[in-house]
């Protein structure tokens, strides 16, 4: 029961700082400095834990290209795929996401 008390706050932990981490600037100024945010910010960009994930991020000119059709079925692909790749659990690519156009 104990160990089981320590995983639950363990991952509350990892996720509260994986949300800071995502807002960025804002909290990260606001909270210890910026010491903690550039190490994090550098380790979230140079690894890719899943090789699935860097063949779907290599994919991504292709799928803003299916969003950019005229053909409603087309789009809807395109839209699908995007769902898929951001509804990942850990670290989804938002900012390769948003860098690519998607969002306007």
């Amino acid at each position: 029961r104990e160990a089981t008390c320590v995983q639950i706050r363990k991952e509350k932990k990892d996720d509260s700082l994986q949300k800071r981490r995502r807002d960025g600037g804002a909290a990260g100024s606001s909270s210890s400095g910026t010491s903690s945010t550039q190490p994090t910010s550098s380790a979230r960009v140079g690894a890719l834990p899943d090789p699935g994930l860097k063949a779907k991020l290599d994919s991504l000119p292709e799928d803003v290209a299916l969003l950019n059709s005229a053909d409603p079925d087309v789009q809807l692909e395109g839209a699908v795929r995007f769902r898929k790749l951001l509804s990942i659990e850990r670290n989804p690519p938002i900012s390769e996401v948003i860098a690519a156009g998607v969002v306007p």
